[in-house]
């Protein structure tokens, strides 16, 4: 889930409105709503949510503060389902904590949604770091703020430099024992499903590059395909939907991906499956964009182990 854009919205009886443009990026039926570090709420898939607490469970352990830490971040995190375009009641204290009455303004923030009042935002806004240059130096040190390379699909492919997929990491997800049951696809982070898929694509054959997890350019992975007839390049988005089925927006997107790094096609990956109208489209773009859902995931796990 990658978002952006800022929509300004309201609260009806602690309902909060999502306007549709943001629904359509979201992609989900049910958000964690929690509190953020500046006076502010974030809501967040139940996956994403679910990898945040498994990350931060090791703090638990290490002393006072970090428990004070997690209580306070933790502190009224919940479930809010989503119907026609409003979310389930928000818990008063949550609100009384981000000082939301009526007015609220929603931040698209990567894989997050951030809640605050108009007032509060434009109080940051209106207090920026001295050097942004210097801020970025400090919280994302490894972090590369530049457009990715050109990608040369002609004569020589050329994959752009991201980082390696890692054994060991693909290990620690439990590969081998998703080989063995697929259904163990569904408990893993969205992060973890781009590891997985990519390494699926590796054993097919493909060469692949999983792109930075912060910077990808609205690309998960790269995959090149070395054929008889040529070099191919495949842009690959991995889409970890657990009840929601991938629709056409996400074709629309990755179709004009596709055009910008000027890569030979797309490739969407689901732990789900497609919309009806994702299918249709998808015929109309055969050769361009290929889908691959639940199914045809074990279908390569199938593959994978027969060549064992």
């Amino acid at each position: 889930m990658k978002l952006g854009g800022e929509y300004p919205t309201k609260l009806s009886g602690r309902r909060l409105y999502l306007p549709a443009p943001l629904l359509r990026q979201l992609q989900e039926t049910e958000l964690v709503i929690n509190r953020g570090f500046e006076r502010n709420l974030n809501l967040q898939a139940v996956a994403e949510w679910d990898y945040v607490i498994n990350s931060l469970n090791k703090l638990a352990e290490k002393g006072r503060k970090e428990r004070e830490f997690l209580r306070f971040y933790t502190r009224g995190a919940s479930l809010l389902k989503i119907r026609n375009n409003y979310t389930e009641p928000i818990l008063p204290d949550l609100l009384s904590y981000a000082n939301i009455r009526s007015d609220a303004l929603l931040i698209g923030m990567l894989n997050r949604i951030e809640v605050f009042s108009p007032e509060d935002f434009e109080t940051i806004l209106n207090n920026p770091p001295a050097s942004f240059n210097d801020l970025v130096k400090e919280v994302m040190p490894e972090v590369e703020l530049v457009p990715p390379p050109q990608i040369i699909v002609q004569e020589e492919l050329i994959i752009p430099e991201h980082s390696k997929i890692i054994t060991s990491y693909v290990n620690n997800i439990g590969f081998e024992s998703i080989l063995k049951d697929p259904k163990k696809i569904l408990k893993l982070s969205p992060r973890d499903f781009e590891y997985f898929t990519a390494e699926t694509l590796q054993l097919l054959g493909f060469e692949v590059e999983l792109t930075k997890a912060t910077v990808d350019g609205g690309v998960d992975i790269f995959a090149a395909q070395h054929t008889d007839l040529g070099s191919f390049l495949y842009c690959v988005e991995c889409k970890h939907y657990l009840t929601q089925k991938v629709g056409v927006e996400v074709l629309r997107s990755v179709y004009g991906t596709v055009e910008l790094k000027k890569a030979n096609a797309g490739l969407i990956v689901t732990s789900n499956y497609f919309s009806r109208n994702a299918h249709k489209l998808q015929g109309e773009l055969k050769h361009r964009i290929k889908l691959a859902d639940f199914d045809r995931l074990k279908e390569w796990i199938d593959r994978i182990n027969k060549q064992r």
